[in-house]
């Protein structure tokens, strides 16, 4: 590029904004520099390669488990199963385990949305906009299992 010219994206930015990517990447950083510095991510499988692997823990480690396409947004093709039979195996999805105590604000789930702009990798500069959003769920959170199907507990970006 000459110097004038600039760029919205990085090159393999899906590393970071696809699922599969974004789980794969921190995987490698566990196994390097340790677990216990990325441990806040749950056990998670990318289906359908490791179908095999989730059935074996899913026995280990019952309850709900969340599944996710790994390039959606917005909520979009997300559910909730209890079983791995329940998994669609023809196209590529993120399994994980579903947090069933989560961190609530009156009783809802939630999240941030933060911005930022990246301007290099290398040197990494990054500038974070000191203003965000907490979005929160419409439906308040019900642990006991009987709401546990409805996307409106879930999603804070549910459409």
């Amino acid at each position: 590029m000459l110097p004038h010219q600039r760029v919205n994206h990085f090159p393999r930015s899906y590393e970071l904004t696809r699922k599969d990517r974004l789980y794969q990447n921190i995987e490698r950083l566990q196994h390097s520099k340790g677990s216990k510095h990325f441990n806040f991510v749950p056990k998670t499988f990318m289906i359908p390669a490791e179908y095999s692997e989730f059935a074996a823990t899913h026995h280990r480690m019952r309850g709900a488990w969340i599944v996710k396409p790994v390039a959606s947004s917005r909520g979009r093709g997300i559910f909730i199963v209890s079983h791995p039979s329940q998994v669609p195996l023809d196209e590529p999805m993120v399994v994980g385990k579903y947090i069933d105590n989560p961190l609530l604000v009156n009783g809802h789930k939630w999240d941030l949305r933060l911005y930022v702009a990246v301007t290099s990798y290398d040197p990494l500069i990054i500038y974070l906009y000191e203003e965000g959003l907490v979005r929160f769920a419409t439906v308040r959170y019900d642990s006991s299992g009987k709401n546990l199907w409805n996307p409106c507990m879930h999603l804070c970006n549910y459409r």
